[in-house]
């Protein structure tokens, strides 16, 4: 049986431009000492890989810490605060609110292995 996903067939044209080396960030989470306390996190930069040597770099090293990755973006849409980030695998545990429980779950997905 497969995973559903939301789907939509699209123009491959559309792309403005394009990247040639992705920049990737991964976080590690520390489950917080309490219930209403928010996770230590520790973040890497990954460059000169793709999205699956990412993946398996961070489920080498992450020691069942539960983790998180994104693609930075420094690219023309980004905030004149610094780079924007593209949630690919996870999210921010902090941010999870009683509607988003799904973060969780992305999150501790990641840390299986692939």
């Amino acid at each position: 049986m497969g995973v559903e996903v939301e789907t939509k067939l699209v123009d491959e044209r559309d792309i403005a431009f394009e990247y040639g080396e992705p920049q990737f960030r991964v976080y590690f989470y520390m489950l917080p000492d309490s219930a209403d306390g928010s996770y230590a996190t520790s973040a890497h930069d990954v460059f000169q890989a793709d999205i699956v040597e990412t993946l398996e770099w961070a489920q080498s090293v992450s020691d069942g810490r539960p983790f998180a990755v994104g693609l930075v973006d420094s690219g023309p849409a980004s905030s004149t605060k610094g780079s924007a980030i593209h949630w690919l695998v996870g999210g921010d545990p902090n941010e999870i609110t009683p509607d988003r429980p799904e973060w969780v779950a992305r999150m501790l997905r990641a840390a299986q292995p692939l």
